[in-house]
């Protein structure tokens, strides 16, 4: 009895099973007087490039010198090219090769008149328009996805795919622990104080890891800091750039910020870019947001000016000797704190220090408290569900703002949880920073003296030709106290006042801004 080898597929859970293709294949075989030999049951889609198992049977029928009887339920169950056509063909005239397809009971060999190969390759066509034909509706469907803001890939490092319970669709938020690492990450690289390598250090030090559990490597927060999806766009090879709708870890500013520093540190640095100065990197342009960059005229003056690499912006030159001007006038008026004041400044950053303890249990109460009324909202949504008092629709679009409410509230309590309101230096050690401060910074070098900028100023920028800054805490407070201090004893009414380029604090010690014209 001659020998039958049956080849059973299936590509979807839709299609009919590789049990049930066998079973007819058997008895169709047995029918036509052969025993079967081999069964070979593909679970992949005969679309794919490269079929391992159906490129195993054709070297194995090629090999074998015998002819091979194939049993197959349909034609394009075996091929939905031309190009297997042509291989199967090559194998039939040599008489190496009988096809037998069950459905359009065809049976194609060696001796097979041209009706019946004319019926293989109409098959074949059918099979292969199919397969274009569901390409073009994937395409279509993939561009409408993009068009609506959805990402089809793998979610990135920051965000986590979640599915929902009832219409198992997935949906992309921030990982609840590591969102708020990749937004320190772009604000930390923002700075211009960080290379790739001392943020990856950074990253790894509070607790990222990648999908593998791993601690990221330098190209790992190399492609973070370029990735575009962080700020708002998805970025496809096919199709480009294209603006997405997930919540954001960083703002366009500062991921531009963040692109002029990697560009700025990518460049060739020649002997005058590698000097250490004292705004390099700190100091951005409050027009465009585009860095300052450095330049010495003269061989040993030092003038910055925007980059301008947006193209918008009128490259000006501003000495760094006027930069410094606010800078020493923060140092005067840290000077002249009077000792018995020292008391009085301890015990108002001791309260300031409270209140925001205070305000941060207040926070994740409130937290707590929402969280749990929107879960309550989830299960009354469910029974409104279960009682067909809403359409599945109604619930499913329902149930979708809520989890991404609570998406955003785990957010928002972990950024809380993790806050560390402790001040890193005690009071003392402030007071006797800031009352030395311009005599170290006279005594320092160029690189100690950026460090002290970066210590003591937040968000400083260029404004029109003005430097404008906020103090960090607790230099701030101290700088209010030191104001207050003066303004008291003195009788002279013109030391009441506020310098000119200093704005006026409110009295809830927020930031104070300053300028210098």
């Amino acid at each position: 009895m001659k020998k039958a080898t049956i080849i059973a597929r299936v590509s979807t859970v839709e299609q009919d099973s590789n049990e049930a293709q066998v079973n007819r294949l058997k008895e169709y075989a047995t029918l036509r007087g052969f025993d079967v030999h081999d069964i070979h049951e593909i679970k992949e889609s005969s679309s794919t490039a490269d079929r391992k198992k159906f490129r195993a049977i054709i070297k194995e029928v090629t090999k074998s010198g015998k002819v091979s009887h194939i049993f197959v339920d349909t034609i394009d169950r075996l091929q939905r090219s031309f190009k297997e056509s042509v291989e199967f063909d090559e194998l039939r005239k040599k008489g190496l090769v009988e096809l037998f397809f069950y459905r359009e009971n065809l049976h194609i060999h060696k001796e097979s008149n041209s009706a019946d190969l004319i019926r293989w390759d109409m098959g074949v066509m059918f099979a292969r328009a199919y397969i274009l034909q569901l390409s073009d509706n994937v395409k279509r469907t993939q561009e409408q996805r993009r068009k609506d803001g959805y990402w089809t890939g793998k979610p990135r490092l920051g965000y986590i795919n979640v599915t929902d319970e009832v219409t198992e669709k997935k949906d992309i938020i921030p990982h609840a622990e590591y969102s708020h690492i990749v937004h320190r990450l772009f604000d930390e690289f923002a700075t211009g104080q960080h290379s790739v390598t001392t943020l990856r250090a950074l990253a790894i030090e509070l607790g990222l890891k990648t999908v593998d559990g791993l601690e990221p490597s330098r190209s790992v927060i190399h492609s973070i800091i370029r990735d575009p999806f962080y700020m708002g766009f998805a970025l496809s090879k096919k199709h480009g750039k294209y603006k997405h709708r997930y919540k954001t870890l960083t703002t366009k500013e500062t991921f531009d910020r963040c692109q002029d520093v990697l560009d700025g540190r990518n460049n060739t640095r020649t002997k005058e870019d590698s000097k250490p100065f004292v705004f390099k990197g700190l100091l951005f342009c409050a027009s465009c947001g585009c860095a300052m960059s450095p330049e010495i005229k003269k061989g040993k003056y030092v003038y910055y000016s925007c980059t301008n690499a947006k193209k918008i912006c009128k490259r000006e030159y501003i000495p760094e000797a006027k930069l410094l001007k606010p800078i020493y006038k923060v140092f005067e008026a840290f000077a002249g704190l009077p000792a018995e004041t020292h008391k009085d400044l301890v015990e108002d950053l001791r309260k300031l220090h409270e209140s925001e303890k205070y305000f941060n249990k207040q926070q994740i109460a409130r937290i707590q408290a929402e969280y749990s009324r929107v879960q309550n909202r989830i299960d009354k949504l469910l029974d409104l569900h279960l009682d067909e008092s809403i359409t599945s629709q109604e619930y499913t679009k329902k149930l979708h703002t809520l989890k991404r409410k609570q998406g955003t509230l785990t957010i928002e309590l972990d950024e809380h949880s993790k806050g560390d309101y402790e001040f890193h230096v005690t009071v003392n050690r402030v007071l006797s920073l800031t009352t030395r401060m311009k005599d170290i910074f006279d005594s320092s070098e160029i690189k100690e003296k950026r460090e002290i900028v970066s210590y003591l100023l937040q968000n400083p920028k260029m404004d029109k030709k003005q430097i404008t800054f906020e103090l960090k805490k607790p230099f701030n407070v101290v700088l209010e106290f030191s104001l207050a201090a003066k303004r008291a004893a003195t009788s002279d009414p013109s030391a009441q006042e506020y310098p000119a380029w200093l704005r006026r604090q409110d009295s809830n010690l927020r930031p104070i801004d300053y300028t210098y014209p």
